[in-house]
């Protein structure tokens, strides 16, 4: 069914693009049942509503993609014709970290701010920023240039959730930079991010350094001729334009080196 969902007290299919939800003009209460199905979910059972493949057993799209849960909630939308319909979104999956994320989380944070205190920058962790809409995990303050809002980042965060943070960092004034070691994650290329090799919250602890395996750039210099490796920038494709170009590049394998050394990857 296109727009339907589950109701398990009712224990029914309720279609949501019929007037009469698919019961019937003569069910009982319907103009209720429609107004109940907008109420907050702060303010009723999260799990009444219910995505119809998992009431059948099976396991939809969107839970199957780590950050939605089978759960959800019904919002009005307004098509092109100006009129409002119901429809049925699927709730985030509410995360509970488990112990191991908890201690890799708190490895890295303690490992970011030692790197940057032994690089003889400024460095506050879990501090809000000035205007209240962004508490990093760590905030690393440049001497003379840009200021990292720093996550460690080791459960999938949904792509909104990356966004919003991501945001509100910037709003701060800060580069939000999200350590993580899944390239799977749904953080990778929608903000500025740093991927290590996965590693136990002890390794991180001991660590002077980590390495990069990913998630940043390298400054490149050529002579541009026609048997470049690169491009000319300028379209001299064929031939090369004989200058010396310098272009930041990305990169997915880092030479052995602090997790400090590299330049955060842009976003897409």
């Amino acid at each position: 069914m296109a727009n339907g969902v589950w109701h398990s007290g009712l224990q029914r299919v309720l279609e949501l693009d019929k007037e009469d939800l698919g019961l019937g003009n003569t069910w009982p209460g319907l103009a209720e049942l429609r107004a109940s199905l907008l109420h907050p979910v702060a303010k009723r059972d999260r799990e009444l509503l219910v995505c119809i493949q998992r009431s059948q057993g099976l396991q939809c799209k969107a839970e199957l993609a780590g950050v939605k849960s089978p759960h959800m909630y019904v919002r009005q939308h307004r098509g092109r014709d100006g009129l409002l319909r119901l429809r049925a979104v699927h709730l985030p999956t509410t995360h509970e970290m488990t112990p191991e994320e908890s201690d890799r989380h708190k490895a890295m944070k303690d490992f970011l701010a030692r790197t940057g205190q032994a690089a003889g920058l400024e460095v506050h962790v879990e501090k809000a920023t000035k205007n209240r809409t962004s508490r990093p995990d760590v905030t690393i303050v440049g001497a003379s240039g840009v200021s990292l809002g720093c996550e460690a980042q080791y459960y999938n965060a949904s792509a909104d959730t990356v966004l919003r943070r991501s945001k509100a960092h910037a709003e701060s004034g800060l580069v939000a930079n999200w350590i993580t070691h899944d390239d799977r994650f749904h953080l990778i290329d929608r903000s500025n991010w740093m991927l290590t090799r996965p590693l136990t919250w002890r390794e991180i602890s001991d660590a002077a350094d980590l390495v990069l395996v990913g998630g940043f750039r390298v400054l490149v210099e050529w002579q541009c001729t026609a048997s470049a490796e690169r491009p000319c920038p300028d379209n001299r494709v064929k031939t090369g334009c004989g200058k010396v170009h310098l272009q930041w590049a990305w990169t997915t394998k880092a030479p052995a080196g602090p997790a400090s050394a590299g330049t955060p990857n842009p976003s897409r």
